[in-house]
C-alpha cells in the first residue's frame, strides 16, 4: 500500500538590499582612468586637478536603475551533509550524527536540502551629481555627491535538528577493576572478563539485546532572526585645484561614516514530540573485578541484569538563546594630493597620492548586546550510582553566559583599519597618436589568514609591494572616420611572506612578468557633426580592490558602454554586470549530479553632463 512521509526541511527566508553607485564615465577607456587625462567633476578619483581643465562651467549628472525588476523572488536550495559527531575508540559500533531534519526514522547520512527563499533589490534613481566651476585660469572648485552605498541582509531561518545517537556496544571494551581488568563485549555480544591481561570467563549467550543497541534521535528547532545593515556614507566629495606656473594641483577632501548595525537573535527549543530518553547500563560495580565475573556469568544475559536510566529532555520547550544587537560607527576624512603638468603641446605628466593623510576605520560599538543564555546545567553530571534512575541536566531559570571572549566578541572586534595610500605617476603623448601610460603602487601592507575558520591554528599571509601598469592608446584608423581606443592593466609580481603564497605567484607569473587583470575597448565614429561611440570591457581588478578595501569600481567587473558627444554635451549609457545581485539571483544548488546556475543581473546607468 503506497505512502508518503513528509518531513520537515530547513527553510531561510532572506530579504537582500544592495543600492550601491559610481561616478557616470563617459569615455571609460581612457577618460578617467589615466592621471594625466582627467578633466573634470567625474574624473576627480583618477586625479582632482583635472578640473582646471573645464572652461568656466560643468555638470554632470547620472541616473542608474536596474534593468528588469527592481526587486525580484527566487528560491535556492542548498544541500547540508548531516554532521558526524566523533566518537569514541572504545565503541566503535556507535553513532552519533547531526540530522537537518525531524523524521526520527532517518539513519543514513545524506545531502538534506535547505530551501531559501529570497527577495533582493537594487536601488535606483539619481546616483550622481556634480558641478565644476573655475573661476579663473589658476583656481577652480568641485562638489560631486553619490547615493550612499547600502547593504542590508535580513534572514529568517527554522530549521529542525535531529540528534541521532546510537549507542552499539558490540566491540567495546570497559575497564573493570582497575588497570588490566577489562570487560570486553564482543561483536557477537557474548562478554568476557579479563583479569590482568588473562581471560578469566566469558558469558554462554550473548548479553541483553536492550543494553547492546539502544539510542534516541531527539529532535530541536533552531528559529533565527538576523537583521544587519552596512551603510557607507561617503557621498560627497569636495574638490579644490589650483595652478602654479605651468603646474596645476588638485585636492580632494571626502568625509565618510560607515555604520553597522546588528539585530541577531536566535533560540534553539525542544520538540513537542520528544520524550524523555532512556538508557540502560549495566547493575554492578565496575570498580570490583569479582562482581563483574559473577554479572558476566549469571546477569549479563537478562534484563534484569541491567538498571536503566530516565533523562529529561524539556519537551516543548526552549533550551538556549543567543543575541548580538547594536551598533558600530565610525567617521574619517580621505584626502587625495594631485598634479598635472603639460610642458609641451604633445606631452602630459600627472601623479596622484590617494588617502596621503592616512585615513583609518575605527569601528566603535554603541549599546552593543552580546549574549548567551541557556538551560543546560554543564556541571551536571548523569548518575551512575545505584537507586539513581532519573536525571534531568536542565536548570529552573537560565543561566548567562557572559564572558563570550572565545565565541562572539572575537567576531565583533573589529580593529582600526587603514584606508588603502596609493601613488600613480602616469605621462600622456598625444602626437601623432594618443598614447598614456600610468604606474601605480599600492603603499599598504594586506594581511590575510591561512584558515579563517581555525584562528587557532591559521597564520597571518602579508601581501606587499602591490603595483600595477595601464596603457591606453586612441589612433584614427587609416583614412577613416572609425577611432578606435582601448586600454590595458597589468599587474606586476608582488611579495609575500608565505611560502605556498609564494609559490603560486611563481606558477601565475612564470611566463609574463606583468599579468593582465583588465582592459576594454571602444571604437568611435563622426554621427551629427558629433562622435558616437561605444565599447566593453572588464576583468578581475574590482575583485582584487575590493579585497583590498577599495570599493570604487567593484561594478565594473563587465560592462558594456554607448557614449555621443557633441560640442559641450556628453551624453553616456553604461550597463554593468551586478555582481552582488549576481550572486544572490543564481541558482546555488550544490550536489551530486546538481549544477549551479549563473544568471547575469546588470545595472544601467545614463548620464547626461556639459560643459562651457
Amino acid at each position: 500500500m503506497p505512502f508518503k512521509a513528509f518531513c520537515a526541511t530547513g527553510t531561510i527566508d532572506s530579504h537582500y538590499s544592495y543600492d550601491y553607485s559610481q561616478p557616470p564615465e563617459f569615455q571609460p577607456s581612457l577618460n578617467s582612468q589615466f592621471t594625466t587625462l582627467a578633466g573634470g567633476v567625474t574624473d576627480i578619483y583618477a586625479n582632482p586637478a583635472g578640473i582646471l581643465r573645464v572652461n568656466t562651467f560643468e555638470v554632470a549628472v547620472g541616473v542608474s536603475g536596474y534593468v528588469q525588476n527592481p526587486i525580484k523572488s527566487d528560491e535556492n536550495r542548498v544541500y547540508i551533509d548531516d554532521v558526524n559527531l566523533r566518537g569514541t575508540q572504545t565503541s566503535p559500533n556507535s553513532r552519533a550524527y547531526v540530522r537537518f531534519t525531524d523524521d526520527r526514522s532517518a539513519i543514513t547520512a545524506e545531502s538534506r536540502p535547505v530551501t531559501i527563499d529570497e527577495d533582493y533589490a537594487k536601488g535606483g534613481g539619481v546616483n550622481f551629481f556634480g558641478m565644476t566651476y573655475r573661476m579663473s585660469d589658476w583656481l577652480a572648485f568641485s562638489v560631486s555627491r553619490k547615493r550612499p552605498s547600502a547593504f542590508t541582509f535580513n534572514y529568517q531561518m527554522l530549521t529542525p535538528i535531529l540528534l541521532d545517537a546510537k549507542s552499539d556496544f558490540r566491540g567495546t571494551t570497559v575497564e573493570a577493576g582497575g588497570p588490566g581488568n577489562y570487560i570486553n563485549i564482543r561483536n557477537d555480544g557474548t562478554i568476557e572478563v579479563v583479569v590482568g591481561g588473562i581471560a578469566m570467563a566469558t558469558s554462554e549467550i550473548a548479553a541483553w539485546s536492550g543494553f547492546l543497541s539502544q539510542g534516541t534521535g531527539e529532535v530541536n528547532w533552531v528559529d533565527g532572526t538576523f537583521d544587519n545593515t552596512i551603510v557607507n556614507q561617503n557621498s560627497i566629495v569636495l574638490t579644490a585645484a589650483a595652478k602654479t606656473g605651468p603646474v596645476s594641483w588638485g585636492l580632494n577632501v571626502m568625509p565618510m561614516t560607515v555604520d553597522i548595525e546588528l539585530n541577531n537573535e536566535v533560540s534553539v527549543s525542544s520538540d513537542p514530540g520528544n520524550s524523555n530518553i532512556t538508557f540502560y547500563i549495566p547493575n554492578l560495580n565496575f570498580s570490583s573485578t569479582f562482581d563483574a565475573l559473577a554479572w558476566v556469568t549469571f546477569e549479563a544475559g537478562n534484563a534484569s541484569g541491567y538498571r536503566s536510566i530516565e533523562v529529561e529532555t524539556r519537551a516543548g520547550q526552549q533550551i538556549g538563546t543567543a543575541k548580538v544587537a547594536g551598533k558600530y560607527s565610525a567617521s574619517l576624512t580621505r584626502m587625495d594630493l594631485g598634479m598635472q603638468w603639460d610642458p609641451l603641446d604633445y606631452l602630459s605628466i600627472g601623479a596622484v597620492y590617494e588617502n596621503f593623510n592616512g585615513a583609518t576605520l575605527d569601528l566603535k560599538g554603541v549599546e552593543v548586546i552580546q549574549e548567551v543564555k541557556h538551560w543546560v546545567d554543564t556541571s551536571s553530571k548523569m548518575p551512575t550510582l545505584e537507586g539513581q534512575s532519573y536525571w534531568d541536566p536542565f536548570l529552573t531559570t537560565p543561566t548567562h553566559e557572559v564572558d563570550t571572549e572565545n565565541v562572539i566578541r572575537n567576531t565583533l572586534s573589529f580593529n582600526p583599519i587603514e584606508l588603502p595610500k596609493k601613488i600613480k605617476v602616469g605621462a600622456a603623448f598625444k602626437k601623432p597618436i594618443l598614447f598614456a601610460v600610468d604606474w601605480e603602487q599600492w603603499m599598504n601592507e594586506y594581511k590575510f589568514s591561512s584558515d579563517p575558520g581555525h584562528p587557532d591554528t591559521a597564520h597571518n599571509i602579508t601581501l606587499s609591494n602591490i603595483s600595477f601598469v595601464k596603457l591606453g592608446a586612441e589612433s584614427r584608423i587609416m583614412f577613416t572616420p572609425l577611432t578606435v581606443r582601448g586600454s590595458l592593466t597589468g599587474m606586476f609580481k608582488p611579495t609575500t611572506d608565505d611560502k605556498a603564497t609564494e609559490d603560486s605567484l611563481d606558477n601565475l607569473f612564470s611566463n609574463l612578468p606583468i599579468v593582465p587583470v583588465d582592459g576594454n575597448i571602444y571604437f568611435g565614429f563622426g554621427l551629427f557633426d558629433g562622435e558616437c561611440g561605444f565599447g566593453f570591457g572588464g576583468g578581475g581588478l574590482p575583485f582584487l580592490q575590493a579585497i583590498m578595501l577599495d570599493m570604487s569600481s567593484i561594478m565594473k567587473v563587465f560592462y558594456a558602454n554607448i557614449y555621443y558627444t557633441r560640442g559641450i554635451w556628453q551624453v553616456s549609457y553604461l550597463m554593468t554586470m551586478d555582481p552582488v545581485l549576481t550572486g544572490f539571483s543564481s541558482d546555488i544548488s550544490t550536489t551530486a549530479g546538481e549544477g549551479s546556475t549563473i544568471r547575469l543581473m546588470q545595472t544601467s546607468t545614463l548620464s547626461i553632463g556639459f560643459k562651457f
